[in-house]
């Protein structure tokens, strides 16, 4: 298997996995509660892992791990306070449906 192949089936893994761990978090109840822990874990080590991935601004989060993991296609605008950030393509959004 070329390493092409070998990205998009662990890609297509990973979407799987994340839908399943979704789907299994709702149906226990527990999904609040995932969100309200992984919440809390970002604000407390999000600036060291973002550095720790050559994250210099706040819209890097959306251009590498994007880059990184090949989920989203985002468009950043910039605004007068900051910037938006939207997609029209997820493929997480794709693969639950």
């Amino acid at each position: 298997m070329n390493l092409e192949t070998r990205v998009k089936y662990l890609e297509k893994m990973y979407i799987g996995i994340l839908i399943d761990s979704i789907n299994n978090y709702s149906k226990q109840g527990v999904l609040d509660k995932v969100i309200n822990h992984k919440k809390k874990l970002q604000i407390s080590m999000g600036k060291i892992q973002a550095q720790q991935s050559g994250m210099t601004k706040p819209e890097d989060v959306f251009n590498i791990l994007a880059e990184i993991f090949n989920c989203a296609e985002w468009k950043i605008e910039r605004l007068e306070n900051g910037f938006r950030a939207e997609t029209e393509v997820c493929k997480l959004c794709a693969y639950a449906s």
